[in-house]
């Protein structure tokens, strides 16, 4: 049970999908650089 573990379930999942985007958009640009071999 950590900081977030205590909170309510559906703060808990709003704050999960946060992460997951933030994490995820940079990681979107990263991959298609690695398929394209360019950031545009």
């Amino acid at each position: 049970p950590g900081l977030i573990g205590d909170w309510p379930a559906l703060a808990q999942t709003v704050i999960y999908l946060f992460l997951g985007l933030v994490w995820l958009l940079p990681l979107g640009r990263f991959l298609k650089w690695m398929e394209t071999g360019n950031w545009r």
